[in-house]
């Protein structure tokens, strides 16, 4: 991974990562970045030094979804392991593991930290390759919506296709969503007015 002074000057190499990175994010305050990987891992950098502070393991399989709360205390991954982590940033303890039940892609919270959606495969191997063969195989609901304070699951959306990407609203009363699909769906979360 590389480090990049906008401004100009030299890249810094942030080297460690034994397979490719899938998702970089800097914390809310600007000093650590956070990496995601095919090896399992996530790891947090320290931005002035390009030290490695801390790395999050746990996912059996490639991490390819990755977030922080707003606050910056929380980082939220999602993995093709099938399961969505919470950890806490100031020290990588693993908080919360989410079944998702497919591989879960793009992860991110709401601008207030209260909740959390993921998007990801639609189907499990078999019903994909029905569905690629046939079409058939009806909605699946790959998008989640879980609670972050309990870890409760409020609400599953349905996709026809995979999820990749999904993003709250500034005020969280809308949800975007988008994936394999033609076009981007846009979920009313709350009535306007109501918190």
């Amino acid at each position: 991974m590389r480090l990049w002074p906008v401004e100009g000057g030299a890249p810094r190499s942030l080297a460690g990562h034994e397979l490719n990175i899938w998702e970089v994010r800097f914390s809310p305050n600007g000093r650590e970045v956070a990496s995601a990987s095919f090896d399992a891992s996530v790891r947090i950098w320290d931005v002035e030094t390009g030290a490695e502070r801390r790395r999050l393991s746990g996912h059996d399989q490639a991490v390819v979804g990755l977030d922080y709360s707003p606050d910056g205390r929380l980082i939220a991954t999602g993995s093709d392991d099938s399961t969505v982590r919470i950890w806490r940033a100031a020290d990588g303890a693993l908080l919360r593991t989410l079944p998702n039940g497919t591989h879960a892609h793009k992860v991110a919270f709401s601008a207030d930290g209260r909740w959390l959606a993921n998007g990801g495969r639609a189907r499990g191997p078999v019903g994909g390759l029905w569905h690629s063969i046939t079409g058939a195989g009806g909605d699946a609901a790959p998008v989640h919506i879980w609670r972050v304070a309990d870890g409760a699951l409020v609400a599953a959306l349905p996709h026809r296709e995979d999820v990749a990407h999904v993003a709250f609203s500034p005020d969280g009363q809308w949800l975007v969503t988008g994936g394999d699909m033609p076009a981007t769906q846009l979920w009313r979360l709350r009535p306007a007015g109501q918190r």
